[in-house]
C-alpha cells in the first residue's frame, strides 16, 4: 500500500534527526490502514523532497508548447510513404534529450532508472511527472534540435502563430 502526501506540514520533533509530519484529516483513514499493514515491522519507505511546481498545462502552457512542436516536427518529417505521429516524435526527442542530459529517465519506487527489457535502453520520464524547470529544459532541447535539423516550429509572436526557423521568423 502506498500513501503519497503533498505539501504536508513538518512538525517540530525537538531534534534534527527526528522527522514528524502532520497527516491531513482527509487522509487519516488511509494512514491508519497503512500503519496497520506495516505492523509488526513498523518500517516504511519514504521520499522527502521540497514542493516543486508542476509543469503548466492548458492553453499556451509548457505542455501545449512541447506537444505543438511534436506535431510540427511530425508534419515535416512525414512523407507519402511513412507518417510519423506526434507521440512517436515525442518519444524520440525525449530519448535523445535524455542521452544528452536534458531529460531525466523514468524511475521506479526504489529511485532506480527503468530500463526497457527489450531494447535495454533507459525509459524517459513522462512529461506528466515533469516540473516547470524540466519542461522548460525539454522545450529548449526541442528548439535546438529543430534548429540543427532545419525544421520550423510554431511560436506565438504578438498573439499570432508564426513558423519560426532557427529562432527567427522567416520573411515570406
Amino acid at each position: 500500500m502506498k500513501l503519497e502526501l503533498v505539501h504536508v506540514r513538518r512538525l517540530s520533533a525537538g531534534s534534527p534527526r527526528i522527522v514528524s509530519f502532520e497527516i491531513p484529516l482527509s487522509r487519516a483513514a488511509e494512514y491508519a490502514e497503512l500503519v496497520k499493514k506495516g505492523l509488526p515491522v513498523d518500517r516504511y519507505d519514504l521520499r522527502i523532497e521540497t514542493p516543486r511546481k508542476k509543469r503548466s498545462t492548458g492553453f499556451r502552457s509548457q505542455n501545449s508548447h512541447s506537444h505543438g512542436h511534436y506535431a510540427d516536427i511530425a508534419e515535416q518529417l512525414s512523407t507519402p510513404d511513412i507518417e510519423y505521429s506526434p507521440e512517436e516524435i515525442a518519444r524520440a526527442l525525449k530519448l535523445m534529450a535524455m542521452k544528452e542530459g536534458y531529460w531525466p529517465p523514468k524511475m521506479n519506487r526504489q529511485g532506480e532508472a527503468i530500463v526497457d527489457p527489450i531494447t535495454k535502453a533507459l525509459e524517459p520520464m513522462s512529461e506528466a511527472d515533469a516540473d516547470t524547470a524540466q519542461a522548460a529544459q525539454l522545450i529548449e532541447f526541442i528548439h535546438a534540435w529543430a534548429d540543427s535539423n532545419g525544421l520550423w516550429l510554431t511560436e506565438y509572436i504578438n498573439e499570432e502563430p508564426r513558423r519560426v526557423y532557427g529562432g527567427a521568423v522567416r520573411q515570406a
